[in-house]
């Protein structure tokens, strides 16, 4: 019976499917910014490739490229689910600064 609920559970998270290009990113159509940023179909050779993108490059295009502030879209949610994220928030800034008080 342990070895079928570990079955089970692999077939669920060790799935092909759920790192498919449009599961895991949200792409252009969300927004421009979240484009990959790296061109390797024009660099033909694994050295060149290799030249071009270091962890360095990576990090520049990442840290330049990509929003501060990630949308819910970026994660697969609604847009409700910023707004409820920043209604958790502001409670909690409240609940903070009452505690403050004497």
């Amino acid at each position: 019976m342990d070895m079928r609920v570990i079955n089970v559970y692999c077939n669920e998270i060790f799935n092909e499917e759920l790192i498919a290009i449009e599961k895991w990113r949200p792409g252009p159509d969300v927004d421009q910014r979240y484009t990959y940023p790296a061109d390797e179909i024009n660099l033909k050779s694994p050295a060149d490739q290799a030249a071009v993108f270091h962890p360095d490059w990576f990090n520049m295009a990442i840290t330049e490229q990509f929003p501060n502030e990630d949308l819910p879209q970026a994660y697969g949610q609604h847009t409700n689910a910023e707004i409820n994220s920043q209604t958790i928030d502001s409670e909690e800034l409240l609940v903070a600064i009452l505690s403050l008080q004497p």
